[in-house]
């Protein structure tokens, strides 16, 4: 695992399709390049990545890989065939930029990995390295830089997806749920329940409903 790699993946904010909303993207992005070689290149079947990045099913981490092959942030170094694994190449603008990368050394003495699936350097260690390897990398998505999900993250989608909705908020629940991890100390569900709070008072017909959201959601965390 290169380390400069999982910081360029946490610097991208991709856009989010309507099958899939960025916020996914983004962690399906950082989840592919904990498995990158020298060569940026990393090859995880899709069923690692979906047990990898909690509340995302195979379908979701397809539509990922495919909003992030239509956005350039990585490409497949041959066309994908049936019953093979693809590998990506990610797509960094300048990789000579990049220092050398010397994470491989955090998996030494791990098993070789797989020309099937390059997944095999993470497998039965990840819930213990992952939060450390990506412990001293910026924050992403509320989430202190944790890539998994917290087991509260589903429902709290839902129920910001419902909120939004009823309430007619001015932000998306993919634009809300980083600001429940925030406002929730890294608990979703605990900043929904806040956030559900302060919308209680409706703001559509304020001259600047998002203005207003926001000032009220960075309030309740002050």
């Amino acid at each position: 695992m290169r380390d400069d790699l999982v910081t360029w993946a946490l610097s991208r904010h991709p856009n989010g399709t309507k099958q899939i909303g960025g916020h996914a993207i983004g962690r399906a992005l950082v989840a592919l390049s904990t498995f990158a070689n020298a060569d940026a290149v990393a090859w995880p079947s899709v069923s690692t990545l979906a047990g990898m990045v909690g509340g995302m099913t195979e379908r979701d981490v397809r539509n990922a890989l495919g909003a992030l092959q239509d956005q350039r942030l990585i490409e497949p170094q041959s066309p994908p065939r049936p019953g093979r694994v693809t590998r990506w190449r990610l797509m960094v603008s300048d990789l000579a930029g990049y220092p050398a990368g010397n994470g491989d050394s955090h998996f030494a003495g791990y098993p070789a990995t797989s020309p099937v699936d390059n997944s095999s350097n993470l497998a039965g260690n990840l819930a213990g390295n992952l939060a450390g390897n990506l412990a001293g990398y910026p924050a992403t998505n509320g989430r202190e830089g944790n890539l998994l999900a917290h087991i509260h993250e589903p429902n709290a989608i839902n129920a910001l997806a419902t909120l939004c909705r009823e309430r007619r908020l001015p932000l998306s629940p993919d634009e809300l749920l980083p600001e429940a991890y925030r406002i929730g100390r890294g608990d979703p569900w605990d900043g929904y329940l806040q956030i559900k709070a302060v919308t209680a008072q409706p703001i559509s017909n304020a001259q600047n409903p998002k203005a207003v959201l926001r000032k009220r959601l960075k309030d309740v965390a002050s």
